[in-house]
């Protein structure tokens, strides 16, 4: 594969997400520093499945005409109703990221997990922090009940840095190809954190102050052509 794509990491963490792409998106506290990207000028392999075990390697060879480089890789395994993942950047002067994920799908609903740690922030040596998130999908007659928490703790040295958000949600199916949702989430923030949430596809609703407590509902609706 090449041209501009999710790095092999990002596709990790989307794995586990219950609310993708809707508000209480974990992104909104996963994705900071070089987590998360859609890079662009990527060349990638993916490797065919052996016995539910697959791979993907990429390579950045440059973004945004910066000439930035740098590399991201992942391990996929699924058997069953286990889903298990690692996925790894790495960007020249801009810092790397680990993370670990788990799923398990028991047929009525699901439980996710999600370790991380990002070293470096935007480039700032000691900036590290580490990021971890849990949920939980129940099934009904006609949809779905979901919630999930995200922490991130404090980077490097600087105290009071960290934030939490919580999201439940309802996915109601109206037919095979059309779902009305409801989502709920709060975040948290530490006196001197400014995370905000998410409105969709990882982006941020607005710009909080250090210390704020954002929280929002959301209604939408997907269509599947």
């Amino acid at each position: 594969m090449t041209g501009r794509i999710d790095t092999p990491e990002k596709s990790v963490g989307r794995k586990v997400e219950l609310m993708g792409d809707s508000l209480g998106d974990a992104r909104s506290i996963t994705s900071k520093g070089v987590a998360d990207e859609r890079a662009n000028d990527v060349i990638a392999y993916m490797s065919p499945k052996m016995g539910g075990a697959s791979f993907v390697v990429a390579s950045v060879q440059e973004d945004g005409g910066n000439q930035t480089q740098g590399y991201s890789a992942s391990a996929m395994y699924k058997a069953g109703g286990l889903t298990a993942g690692a996925g790894h950047t790495k960007v020249d002067g801009a810092g790397d990221t680990t993370r670990i994920v788990g799923k398990y799908d028991f047929g009525a609903g699901a439980v996710t997990a999600l370790v991380q740690q990002d070293k470096d922030l935007s480039g700032v040596a000691g900036a590290d922090r580490d990021v971890w998130g849990i949920g939980g999908m129940m099934k009904t007659a006609s949809g779905a009940v979901k919630i999930q928490h995200y922490n991130a703790g404090n980077e490097g040295d600087a105290d009071n840095t960290g934030a939490a958000m919580t999201a439940v949600g309802y996915d109601h199916k109206l037919s095979k190809r059309t779902t009305l949702y409801a989502r709920y989430a709060q975040m948290e923030n530490d006196d001197n954190a400014k995370y905000s949430l998410g409105g969709g596809v990882g982006d941020k609703v607005s710009a909080v102050n250090a210390g704020d407590d954002p929280s929002g509902i959301a209604l939408g609706l997907i269509h599947k052509f």
